[in-house]
This record gives structure tokens, C-alpha cells and sequence, in this order.
């Protein structure tokens, strides 16, 4: 070994995170825990799982067979044929405990998939999971282990383009990422390089804390400055071959621009305490928020209408394409499940009007006009505040580019309607909650953001816009396209 690197850093939740186990609790999907300690786990294989795939999509592009140039950072996939000799990873990731936010313990979530139709509840199809809260933190620790010197630049460059992933909050940890779980931040990067070429470099490595002291390295933003004051060299350059467009969306609950009248909004959370409503709005570490899978949920739906309008035979493959296959309904219909090119953020919602409203509510009976019996029932829905959230569309490295700007524009439309104030968001919409109106920001591949007016939109941007919604109009589906 010609030298030993050590790289650590902190790793904060930015949203609610589920890492799951298979020990029994209350939930269908728990949490994995340490059995010692019985502390959240975070496995080093499941980091590592997602570092090799974020540098495989940074090398090859998204949804792309993964690249060679992984093996030398990461080994050799099981079971890869050609490249099962090329020995084990020269990345060491290591398991991280992790430590709750304080006065907070592990939160419950459950999910329910829509009939696209009739806008209930599919039966059968309901589940909750254990999750951990925004805010928890798990202490990382990295070990690269440089064979050769002459190998050094190329495997520091291929880490410093993995960990950016880290840095850049593109990476996220555990289950239903593309929905908004899992989004995770990094600080206190911290690295140190030992020369194992002598007999004091190795003596100074045995001698190392685990966890790197500021005797051994400063703390920094990013692995990139880290390593830049551990390192003086020049790395190899990683070329970054990802496509794919972002769409910020900012959020208020109301029922036009023009008014002050607040929106209600309620997704659905049952109170678990004695005092507590029977239904409550979905809350995390007493903020609310509005989840990734309900957003995802109702722009799905509406694009489904959408391409219906447009596309009428081909509207479920075109949102498919976009959105994934749902995997209740490969079942009955033996479809191939997709992922979804689409990932929404959860958001939390903020503002000096933003308050919880408790109401109670009764169920009359039609044919008598009195309150039916035991239906006197209460709920806690949120009234007013504001959310900003954040969405991706990522493109297969064999998208074609009439695909790709197709899928955009039915992207677009979808996000129009929604800051329109036209798709409700959350239960109770029959009775007028979930409205929201708001502003519409996107980024097309390397195009710097920009701002789409909807309401009075400018020359720009009407020419803009408009070149992806008639590609989604005129185009053909492309079902071999990734």
C-alpha cells in the first residue's frame, strides 16, 4: 500500500428517513436498529450501495449499465463475469450509529396508493413504516486504500466526485428516496492523508483516533476542501455525463394570488394521544410538512388527465415514463417495474400565518337530515403558511432528445396547473382544502434556473415553455427509450 486516506464527516437528515429492519414492532416496515445499543443503524453496505451508484450515474449517465471505470474505487460487482477478478473495493465505508435529535424519538408513517379513477383508497393497499426524524446524525467514516502512487490522482478524483454527491445533497439514504425520504446534508468534512511509503507514516496511522481531532485535520464545507488541504496534488477531473431538469416550485396556501383568503390542507395523521383529534395533519418534529408521496401522488394523477387529453392511447405509458410503474398494479398486469424518472422533495411548511386549525365534523344522515349516530368526529388540518419544494426529472443515458423534451413538457404542464391553484393537494378536497398557488422555476440540464411567470408570462418565456409542450404534443412514445 502506497498510502491510506481517512475521510470523515457528519450526515444530517434533512427529511424523515427509513433504514428498515426485520426484527417485529409495530409497524410493517421498522426501523433497523444495533442490536447492542439499540441505536439507528446506518450499514456501511447500504452507503456504500448508494456512493457506487451515484458515480456510476455521474460516469455513465442515469439509468445506464454501470460503468468500468466503478471497479477500481469500488471492486468488482458480485456476479459481474468479466470483472469478478478485479478484486475488492478500495473504499472502506464504515457502519454509523446514529444519533436523535434531542427530546425526539422515531416517527410513524403510513401510505396508501389512489385509484387514478375514483381518487380512494385501493384496498388492500394501505401500510405505515418507522421512520427517523429530520435532524438526526450519523458521524461517517471513510478509508481509501491507495495500492499504487501512480493510482492515487485517479481514485482521489473518482472519491472527490462520490462525496460531492454527498455535499451537493444528491444522495440520499434508506427507502422511497424518489419520494422524498432519505434527503440528506454534510458537514464537518475532515481528511488526512497517510504516507504508508514509510515507516513513520505507518506508525502515525496506527496511532489515529478513529473520529479525525482538529489536531489531525480542520473541518470543512466539503470533501473537496478537505482534501485539498490534505493533499496538495492535482486529481484526475471526473466528466459529468447526467441529464436532467430541475423544477423549483414555491407554495402558498390559498385559494388565489389575488386574496388573502387562507387554504386548509390535511394529510391525513391519526392522533395517538388521549387529547389529540382523530385525524391530525401530517407533522414532523412538530413542524408540518407536505410529504413527497402526496405531491408525486396528485401531479401523477393530473398528468395522467393530461395525456389522456393528448395522447389518449398512449397516456398510462407516457405516464409511466415519467412517473414509474406502481407495483400493485404489475400483479394483475405483468408490466415490467420501472422507477420513477421524477423525484419530489418533502417540504415543510413555514410563515408568520401559518397555524394548526382543530374543527369537529359530523356525518348527516340523508334520508332523516339528523347527525348519524357515533359520525361526530375531529380534525386538526393546517391553515395557511407557505412550502418550497424541489423536483428532478432524470433521463436514461439512452433517452433520445424529442423523448427528453417530451417528457419535460408534459412536466410543465402538470407543475402549471399545480401553482395555478387547480390540483388540491392532501384530503378533503371536496369540501376545499389543499388549494395552493405559487411560483414555477426551472433548470434544463446545464441551463442556468429560470423564473416561468404563469399568470402574465413574458415573450421569453411563452417561447420557451412552448418548445416542450408542442414536443409533447407531436411526438411519439418512444417505449424502447430509457
Amino acid at each position: 500500500m502506497a498510502a491510506r486516506w481517512v475521510i470523515t464527516a457528519d450526515l444530517v437528515t434533512d427529511s424523515v428517513c427509513h433504514m428498515g429492519g426485520e426484527t417485529e414492532g409495530p409497524t410493517d416496515m421498522p426501523l433497523l436498529r444495533d442490536d447492542a445499543t439499540g441505536r439507528p443503524l446506518l450499514p456501511g453496505s447500504s452507503l456504500a450501495g448508494a456512493l457506487r451508484s451515484h458515480l456510476a450515474d455521474v460516469l455513465g449517465g442515469y439509468f445506464s449499465p454501470e460503468p468500468s471505470q466503478v471497479v477500481p474505487l469500488f471492486g468488482a460487482a458480485r456476479g459481474s463475469g468479466e470483472n469478478d477478478s478485479a478484486g475488492q473495493s478500495s473504499l472502506i465505508v464504515f457502519d454509523s450509529l446514529g444519533v436523535l435529535p434531542k427530546n425526539s424519538g422515531s416517527e410513524f408513517r403510513d401510505g396508501v396508493a389512489i385509484d387514478p379513477q375514483k381518487g380512494t383508497a385501493i384496498k388492500h393497499k394501505k401500510f405505515d413504516m418507522e421512520v427517523l426524524p429530520r435532524g438526526t446524525t450519523f458521524p461517517l467514516r471513510f478509508d481509501l486504500v491507495v495500492p499504487e502512487s501512480d493510482e492515487e490522482p485517479s481514485l482521489v478524483g473518482q472519491l472527490q466526485a462520490t462525496l460531492e454527491g454527498l455535499s451537493a445533497s444528491e444522495i440520499s439514504v434508506g427507502a422511497r428516496r424518489s419520494r422524498g425520504l432519505g434527503a440528506v446534508h454534510t458537514a464537518d468534512w475532515r481528511a488526512h492523508r497517510f504516507d504508508l511509503g514509510t515507516a513513520a507514516g505507518w506508525k502515525e496511522w496506527l496511532l489515529s483516533p478513529h473520529t479525525l481531532s482538529d489536531t489531525w485535520a480542520i473541518p470543512c464545507k466539503s470533501f473537496a476542501e478537505a482534501r485539498a488541504g490534505a493533499w496538495k496534488r492535482e486529481v484526475s477531473p471526473v466528466l459529468d455525463q447526467r441529464k436532467r431538469a430541475t423544477f423549483l416550485v414555491n407554495l402558498q396556501l390559498a385559494y388565489a394570488r389575488d386574496t388573502t383568503l387562507r387554504s386548509t390542507m390535511l394529510i391525513r395523521s391519526a392522533g395517538i394521544g388521549e387529547d389529540e383529534p382523530d385525524v391530525t395533519h401530517l407533522s414532523s418534529g412538530s413542524q408540518s410538512v407536505v410529504p413527497g408521496t402526496s405531491l408525486a401522488g396528485v401531479l401523477r394523477n393530473r398528468a395522467l388527465k393530461i395525456a389522456q387529453q393528448l395522447h389518449n392511447g398512449d397516456a398510462e405509458a407516457w405516464v409511466e415514463a415519467v412517473f414509474g410503474t406502481r407495483d400493485f398494479e404489475t400483479d394483475s398486469t405483468k408490466k415490467q417495474l420501472k422507477a420513477s424518472r421524477l423525484r419530489a422533495l418533502e417540504a415543510s411548511i413555514t410563515g408568520n400565518r401559518a397555524e394548526r386549525l382543530r374543527v369537529s365534523r359530523i356525518r348527516i344522515d340523508r334520508f332523516s337530515h339528523a347527525v348519524s349516530h357515533g359520525a361526530l368526529f375531529e380534525q386538526e388540518v393546517q391553515e395557511g403558511g407557505v412550502f418550497n419544494t424541489k423536483f428532478e426529472l432524470r433521463f436514461g443515458a439512452g433517452t433520445p432528445e424529442p423523448q427528453r423534451k417530451a417528457q419535460i413538457g408534459l412536466v410543465l404542464l402538470t407543475l402549471r396547473d399545480l401553482v395555478d391553484g387547480f390540483v388540491p393537494i392532501g384530503g378533503s378536497s371536496g369540501v376545499g382544502s389543499g388549494f395552493v398557488t405559487g411560483a414555477l422555476s426551472a433548470a434544463i440540464e446545464d441551463d442556468p434556473l429560470r423564473s416561468l411567470e404563469t399568470t402574465n408570462p413574458s415573450d421569453d418565456t411563452i417561447q420557451f415553455c412552448d418548445g416542450f409542450i408542442q414536443a409533447f404534443k407531436t411526438a411519439s412514445l418512444d417505449r424502447d427509450a430509457q
